[in-house]
């Protein structure tokens, strides 16, 4: 997605904000000067050479998520969102570069709606993922439609790896902690099911075992 951020469009988006927010003239043009300096300073290094990128935003660039983040922004407050309440679609929620749709099949086509996000959006590539046996991978967990609610669980990818840092190693007890922190804590205040909690619980010590 990165590299695929048109750049010359960020120094508008940019003094629209600023209008918008009633930011003080100077500092609006202040920020655009730097987006653009950043911009186009545009190289990056790998094996230890420079390259330079011809469109996007430099791969590594500590202003990479932020730049980004006000792209998408404001293509989902303008375009996507006028595309959203044309195709009747109940809900939408995005995570950096993966958005939820909710949408009833009767009154909303998907792949219509596919098309509609791609044509908006020249520079960058929508794919999607629909639902498969009344379930969804949504991030880190899966969603399940049952009849009358929903329920969760968490998800794996089949690229996962049960390998964390082992007991017996030198680093420092924290990091050795750290993910079994983030495992159990996600076990915990994910709303699980209570199948999903406990095939959640029994993978966790399932790992905890193996190291």
């Amino acid at each position: 997605m990165y590299s695929n951020v048109p750049t010359d469009k960020l120094a508008d988006i940019i003094q629209l904000i600023s209008l918008q927010q009633n930011v003080d003239r100077k500092i609006m043009e202040e920020l655009i000067v730097l987006t653009q300096t950043i911009t186009k300073q545009n190289y990056f290094e790998f094996q230890n050479k420079f390259y330079f990128q011809n469109t996007g935003l430099a791969m590594g660039a500590p202003t990479l998520s932020v730049l980004s983040k006000v792209y998408l922004q404001s293509i989902e407050h303008t375009n996507l969102y006028t595309i959203l309440l044309q195709n009747n679609v109940l809900g939408s929620f995005r995570y950096v570069d993966d958005i939820l749709i909710i949408y009833n099949e009767i009154n909303t086509n998907i792949d219509e709606l596919l098309d509609c996000f791609n044509s908006a959006t020249p520079t960058l590539t929508f794919t999607i993922e629909k639902e498969l046996e009344n379930s969804i991978n949504f991030l880190d967990f899966i969603i399940h439609k049952n009849t009358e609610n929903f329920s969760f669980s968490v998800y794996w990818k089949q690229t996962t790896t049960d390998i964390i840092i082992p007991n017996e190693s030198c680093h420092p007890q924290g990091h050795k902690h750290a993910a079994i922190h983030y495992m159990s804590n996600r076990m915990n205040k994910y709303p699980l099911s209570k199948t999903g909690k406990a095939q959640e619980y029994n993978t966790i010590r399932q790992i905890l075992y193996n190291e």
